[in-house]
């Protein structure tokens, strides 16, 4: 989300949102409805992995993908606030 040129009504600049769209994930007839599920939740993570990491330019690294030695940082702002519960990998 953000910022466009237009002001609105309220004085701020109207917002804009991005959406992304992809392939459509398709089973496979040839496996069971497990295997399938297993195998398009894989894939789907794939597709929307790349999606962040070439919109946001950074590698997406969970906390708990994240090795035992590798340093752990607090996000500074969320919404111009300090906020604790964010944390992203310093590569």
């Amino acid at each position: 989300m953000e910022d466009s040129d237009i002001i609105g009504d309220d004085g701020y600049p109207v917002q804009e949102y991005t959406i992304h769209f992809s392939e459509p994930i398709y089973p496979d007839s040839n496996k069971t409805n497990k295997e399938n599920e297993k195998n398009n939740d894989g894939k789907n993570y794939e597709i929307w992995k790349k999606i962040y990491e070439e919109f946001y330019k950074t590698p997406l690294v969970y906390l708990n993908e994240m090795g035992k030695n590798e340093e752990k940082n607090k996000v500074i702002y969320y919404n111009d606030e300090l906020n604790d519960e964010f944390f992203y990998s310093s590569n």
